[in-house]
């Protein structure tokens, strides 16, 4: 499945090897993936990038994930942006199903990333001030 080249992600994520795995599949993939360690960071590189898509590691920086994605939601620059959890739980996928836009469940293979993308940047997203 092809994915425009000009994709945008951001990576919440403080796990090495997760980041670095991910990092190789968006660099077959032609995204630009930016690796962010914090919610803060996330934010801050969403204003500034205006990304198709945010990944969250669930485990990432030991933050509580309802944490997360509330921070994520209740942010201007990010509120209408799809966001995908990944995590190694499948019980997490149902909890988080009305929060979030995707799940994967680790661990992630390359087809299952492309193919998370490829749903929600294909969806319409709302505008910002119809929230």
């Amino acid at each position: 499945m092809a994915l425009p080249s000009t994709l945008k992600v951001i990576l919440i994520d403080d796990d090495p090897q997760f980041t670095y795995l991910l990092q190789r599949y968006a660099l077959n993939a032609k995204i630009q993936l930016i690796p962010v360690d914090s919610v803060a960071g996330a934010i801050s590189a969403a204003q500034l990038a205006q990304p198709d898509a945010v990944f969250v590691n669930l485990t990432a920086g030991g933050t509580q994930p309802r944490r997360i994605l509330q921070a994520l939601r209740s942010d201007p620059a990010v509120c209408i942006v799809p966001i995908i959890v990944c995590s190694a739980s499948e019980a997490n996928s149902q909890e988080w199903d009305e929060q979030t836009d995707g799940f994967l469940q680790k661990p992630v293979m390359y087809e299952d990333f492309i193919s998370a993308l490829a749903e929600v940047v294909a969806r319409p997203r709302p505008a910002a001030n119809a929230l």
